[in-house]
């Protein structure tokens, strides 16, 4: 499949139409047919998004390493841990 994808993106990048990150999966068409400043926009907010997710991430990686206990401990969470 990833092979596949390669094969596809090859053709916009030769023909300078790819765009880095854009890798074209919008099930729901809600990217198409909207307009550039609209697009920069939603653009913007999925970088932010991601860039919090991963903050949030390295916390919980962090707080594991310095209590020695999983998130679940810490959570109170002991039924799913057990």
């Amino acid at each position: 499949a990833i092979e596949l994808l390669a094969l596809q993106w090859g053709g916009k990048v030769e023909e300078g139409e790819y765009q880095p990150g854009d890798l074209g999966f919008d099930p729901l068409g809600l990217y198409r047919g909207k307009d550039e400043s609209t697009r920069f926009d939603l653009r913007l907010k999925e970088l932010n998004n991601g860039r919090l997710a991963m903050i949030a991430i390295s916390w919980y990686a962090f707080e594991e390493f310095f209590t020695g206990r999983s998130i679940l401990e810490n959570a109170g969470i002991n039924n799913a841990v057990n």
